[in-house]
């Protein structure tokens, strides 16, 4: 179960080259079994096309249904500016920023369901307000989400991905193959991506973006 975390941790090196390149941090200069300094992609299983969201619906799967609520839990926020980390440690903290709380993950994947407006995520994640506002605000923040005024009086606006949250979307989709496989129970997974409107149910592989082969722990070593 651990080990099949890697998958995840491929496709956050993916989204991490392309937007914040840094060559002192040796995720970025990952080495593929071919030789080559390469960055993950994931591709379907079936076509072989790279995987985006533009070409990717969602239905119902036999899981489908609302989690039981989670426990609370306390947040603690890191102080330490991130100019200030090493770059493994910003790295890391982007990450965690982006990623490792409930509502946040939550807001981007209703993002890429079609949500924009606030009412639209309050109805499909059912947040409180204030904890929804604060999550929507710092994905701003990131540049994941960017506010676009619709209605000026009274002023209103929508949240939109961004490019680079449009480019999240990979490492969502791994996510959701790893949940699907150790943590979907005994009812299956509770949605089951499609893709190519609808053709083929996804089957998400990673690859060498240098030789197009698999790349897995056994086959990727850092430098």
């Amino acid at each position: 179960m651990g080990r099949d975390l890697y998958g995840v941790a491929l496709m956050l090196i993916r989204w991490e080259k392309h937007w914040f390149y840094d060559p002192a941090i040796p995720a970025h200069r990952i080495r593929h079994s071919c030789g080559a300094e390469f960055t993950p992609e994931l591709r379907c299983g079936t076509c072989g096309d790279e995987i985006t969201a533009r070409e990717t619906v969602s239905t119902d799967g036999p899981g489908a249904g609302l989690d039981p609520a989670q426990k609370p839990r306390v947040q603690r926020r890191s102080i330490v500016p991130l100019e200030n980390l090493s770059p493994n440690e910003a790295m890391l903290s982007r990450a965690f920023e982006v990623l490792s709380d409930r509502w946040t993950a939550h807001a981007i994947a209703a993002a890429f369901r079609g949500c924009r407006r606030f009412v639209d995520f309050q109805d499909e994640l059912q947040a409180a307000p204030n904890i929804l506002t604060e999550r929507l605000n710092r994905l701003v923040d990131l540049g994941v989400l960017k506010r676009v005024t619709y209605q000026d009086r009274p002023p209103r606006s929508e949240y939109r991905l961004t490019e680079e949250g449009r480019d999240l979307f990979p490492l969502i989709v791994e996510l959701i193959r790893w949940g699907d496989r150790w943590l979907a129970g005994d009812r299956g997974p509770p949605q089951i991506l499609m893709h190519r409107d609808g053709r083929h149910a996804l089957q998400p592989v990673i690859v060498c973006d240098q030789c197009g082969q698999p790349a897995d722990v056994g086959s990727t070593s850092l430098p």
